[in-house]
């Protein structure tokens, strides 16, 4: 009903469409429409319609999201950090404040520009740390039609006012 099981042939339909509407479009550039285009808003508990009325889950529980076939068949421009798609920043050990930078790609597959705001958007404000700060750079991105364009997510992050990590069972 739920969970992996269920997703797995979910997403792979939805790839295998995706494929059939973009038939010259990289693996990767599939992998990221499906991901840019999930919804992120999963919620544990009672779930019947998508919509819930359970609570909001934690980010990091639901991946890239819900894969989303309308959304994903509709888009005409794609985003992506290095050959992996999403930002990782990978285990970072950190004792003194630390910067970090990715750089995004977005790539526009349609005749027509496109100008794209880049901002970083919490669904709630717990999920928004005050010790990781944010600056994307360029803010407003141009794509023209059939081309891509970057800019780079920059983090600073200071380990002295995060919280205490815990590992518990």
């Amino acid at each position: 009903k739920t969970g992996t099981s269920m997703a797995a042939p979910h997403v792979a339909g939805v790839a295998a469409i995706a494929r059939q509407k973009h038939p010259t479009w990289s693996s990767r550039e599939i992998k990221a429409l499906l991901m840019n285009t999930a919804h992120t808003d999963i919620y544990h508990g009672d779930n019947a319609n998508y919509g819930g009325n359970g609570s909001l889950a934690p980010f990091s529980w639901g991946g890239a999201g819900r894969v989303s076939p309308p959304k994903a068949l509709k888009s005409d421009f794609i985003a992506y950090a290095g050959p992996e798609v999403t930002i990782d920043w990978g285990l970072q050990v950190m004792a003194d404040t630390t910067s970090l930078s990715r750089t995004v790609t977005i790539a526009n597959k349609s005749d027509d520009p496109i100008v794209l705001d880049a901002v970083l958007v919490f669904r709630k404000p717990s999920e928004d740390p005050d010790w990781i700060t944010t600056n994307i750079d360029p803010p407003q991105i141009i794509v023209e039609g059939q081309s891509t364009a970057a800019t780079t997510i920059h983090w600073t992050v200071d380990p002295a006012l995060a919280p205490e990590w815990k590992v518990t069972s």
